[in-house]
C-alpha cells in the first residue's frame, strides 16, 4: 500500500513540532524533602538530580535553610559590614563517586530549558541578590543574576546561560546575598548588612523539551497510526 506525500509530510511536521509541543516543567527539587543548613543530603522523589547541599558562606553562621511544610525558608541576620555579607546558598546535584576521580554517576537531561524559576510565596528584610549557577559535566559552569526584594515568580533566563551543556547537568546552585542597610546614626560608625527571610516552595526548569529519539518516536507513532487508518 502506497502511502500518500500529504501524509508523510504530516509526520515530518509532527516531528519538527513535537519539541515545542511538549516542551515541559521539570521540578529540580521535592519540597517534602527537609534540608538543613551546612549540611548535605538526598532529595526524595523522582527528581532529576538526587543530592542537595546548603552552607552559610562567609563565615557568619547567621544565615539558614530549612525545610518545612513543603517550602523552604532562607533567612539572615544583621550583620557588621566589615564581616562579609551573609550568603545563603542551596544547591541540587547529581550523585558523584566518594573516589577519585570523582565522575558524576548520571546527569539532568534539561535540554531546551528557556528559564530556571523559583516561586517565592514570601519575602521580608532588605533587597538581596540572587546568583544562579549551572554546572555540566564536562566541567563548564554558567550563572545568571537577578535583585529581588518581593515575593511572586523569579525567573532565570537561561539565553546568557550558553556555555554549558543542558543535557547533561549536573547541579543547580541558588546563591542570595544580603544588601547593606542604608546609613543610619544608630549605626555610626559601622555599615551593617541587613536581615532578609524568604521561603520558596517551586524550583522549575521550564521549557525542556524530550530528547530527539523520544520525538522521532511521535513523529513514527503518527505515521503508523495515519497508515492504520488508511488500512
Amino acid at each position: 500500500m502506497r502511502i500518500s506525500k500529504t501524509l508523510i509530510l504530516g509526520a515530518v511536521a509532527a516531528v519538527a513540532t513535537a519539541g515545542s509541543a511538549n516542551a515541559a516543567v521539570v521540578s529540580l527539587f521535592d519540597f517534602t524533602t527537609g534540608v538543613s543548613s551546612d549540611s548535605t543530603g538526598s532529595v526524595t522523589g523522582s527528581n532529576p538530580l538526587s543530592r542537595w547541599a546548603t552552607n552559610t558562606d562567609r563565615k557568619t553562621s547567621t544565615t539558614s535553610a530549612t525545610g518545612s511544610g513543603g517550602a523552604i525558608t532562607m533567612a539572615s541576620a544583621s550583620v557588621v559590614q566589615s564581616g562579609g555579607s551573609p550568603m545563603a546558598v542551596l544547591g541540587v546535584y547529581a550523585a558523584q563517586s566518594p573516589n577519585p576521580p570523582y565522575n558524576y554517576y548520571s546527569s539532568a537531561d534539561l535540554s531546551g530549558a528557556t528559564a530556571i524559576e523559583f516561586n517565592v510565596t514570601a519575602y521580608s528584610g532588605v533587597a538581596t541578590t540572587w546568583s544562579l549557577f549551572v554546572f555540566d559535566a564536562d566541567g563548564n559552569l554558567s550563572f545568571s543574576q537577578l535583585a529581588v526584594s518581593s515575593a511572586g515568580t523569579k525567573s532565570f533566563s537561561t539565553a546568557s546561560m550558553s556555555t554549558i551543556d543542558w543535557s547533561k547537568v549536573i547541579g543547580v546552585e541558588l546563591q542570595a546575598e544580603s544588601g547593606i542597610l542604608p546609613p543610619s546614626p544608630q549605626r555610626t560608625p559601622y555599615n551593617y548588612y541587613g536581615t532578609f527571610s524568604f521561603t520558596f516552595d517551586g524550583m522549575n526548569a521550564v521549557g525542556v523539551v524530550p530528547a530527539p529519539g523520544a520525538i522521532a518516536l511521535l513523529g513514527a507513532a503518527g505515521l503508523v497510526g495515519a497508515r492504520r487508518r488508511r488500512a
